[in-house]
């Protein structure tokens, strides 16, 4: 991504240089919500004029067809098949392993595509909104775009149960980062 989508930041470049090193650093099996790399992102202020100026803009660039965006409805054509795994043990609770089901997942975007109508990014921004975790994507988002990296979040996919038990199950990635839960 060429835009720039956040202000310019008010932290102190080194600092801010600090944390992104931290941050790539950290292992995503130790980076939950609460892990201070994380935590330390609340204290950012977010201009929410410019974020709703740049939604409103990125609005009038997202076409939708049929309730989808581009990228969600690719996404549902292709969509990846995690695969299972030959595992003697039964009672294994994830069969297969994850898969990245969309890489493109730039929480403004999904925004701006959910205002134009498309129904999964509006699934998902809503999940992000009602799990209190958007506000965090956001300031990740900003931090690692006011140091020159594009990482985005992604969507993975991956299959629980077997057989016509199966489920798919579906999580956001942080910016850069890809959870696994096997």
């Amino acid at each position: 991504m060429n835009r720039k989508y956040f202000q310019p930041s008010t932290i102190d470049p080194h600092k801010l240089e600090k944390w992104h090193k931290e941050y790539m650093a950290t292992s995503t099996d130790d980076l939950e919500l609460y892990h201070a790399v994380l935590r330390e992102v609340d204290s950012d202020e977010l201009d929410m004029t410019a974020i709703e100026t740049c939604i409103v803009e990125l609005t009038r660039e997202i076409p939708i067809k049929i309730r989808f965006c581009n990228s969600c409805q690719h996404m549902l054509d292709n969509r990846p098949d995690p695969g299972y795994t030959q595992e003697s043990d039964k009672s294994a609770r994830w069969i297969g392993k994850p898969a990245i089901a969309r890489s493109d997942c730039h929480t403004l975007v999904m925004e701006a595509a959910a205002r134009n109508g498309c129904r999964f990014c509006g699934l998902l921004i809503q999940r992000m909104r009602d799990g209190r975790v958007l506000e965090t994507f956001r300031k990740v988002e900003a931090r690692l775009e006011h140091v020159g990296d594009v990482a985005v979040g992604s969507l993975s996919i991956q299959n629980q149960g077997e057989g016509i038990k199966c489920e798919q199950i579906l999580w956001m990635n942080l910016p850069g980062k890809v959870y696994r839960f096997f």
